[in-house]
C-alpha cells in the first residue's frame, strides 16, 4: 500500500505533474503511475490529487488539455520545469533521506524505551539520572534545530 505524501512535500505536486509531461503528453493515470514508480510505490497520488493540479496548471498556462491527454505548453510549462528542476530534485532527495533518517530514528527509539524497561532498580539507580540527561539534552537539540529553544521539552509550536 503506498503511502499518502507527508506535508512537507505539499506544494511541489504541481512540479512532480509537470515533471511527468517533460517527456511528453500522457494522461492522468500515466501521471499517476510515474509519479508512483519515481517514489519507489512510497506515494500514489490520487486522482483527487491530479485532476485539480491539472485543471490549476491549465489555468496558469502551463498545461494544455488535448482529448483526454495533458502536455505542458512551450511558452510557460517547459520553461516553469527548467527553471525549477533544481528545486523538485532538492525536494525528491529531501524525501528520500528523511525518510530513511525517521525509519532509523523510530527503530532507535523501540530501543532505547525497551531497554529503559528491562532495568533493574539497581541499574535504575546507577545510571537513571544520566540516561534522562542525555534524553533531555537530545529534546533540545531537536527543539533548537526547529527554532523552538526552551529546556523543558513542553514547549508547543510558535
Amino acid at each position: 500500500m503506498a503511502l499518502q505524501m507527508p506535508r512537507r512535500m505539499t506544494g511541489i505536486t504541481d512540479l512532480l505533474v509537470m515533471d511527468q509531461l517533460s517527456d511528453g503528453p500522457k494522461y492522468p493515470y500515466q501521471i499517476i503511475k510515474g509519479i508512483f514508480e519515481k517514489f519507489g510505490s512510497r506515494y500514489k497520488p490520487s486522482t483527487g490529487v491530479i485532476y485539480p493540479c491539472l485543471r490549476r496548471l491549465q489555468e496558469k498556462g502551463y498545461v494544455r488539455k488535448d482529448k483526454r491527454y495533458y502536455a505542458l505548453t512551450e511558452q510557460g510549462g517547459k520553461k516553469v520545469m527548467e527553471e525549477n528542476r533544481d528545486v523538485l530534485d532538492m525536494r525528491i532527495s529531501g524525501y528520500f533521506e528523511s525518510r530513511e533518517f525517521y525509519r532509523e530514528f523510530n527503530n532507535l527509539a523501540l530501543r532505547v524505551v525497551r531497554d529503559v524497561y528491562n532495568l533493574t532498580p539497581e541499574q535504575v539507580v546507577r545510571g537513571g539520572n544520566e540516561i534522562l540527561d542525555l534524553t533531555r539534552k537530545t529534546l533540545e537539540t531537536i527543539h533548537r534545530i526547529m527554532g523552538r529553544g526552551g529546556k523543558d521539552g513542553n514547549n508547543h509550536h510558535q
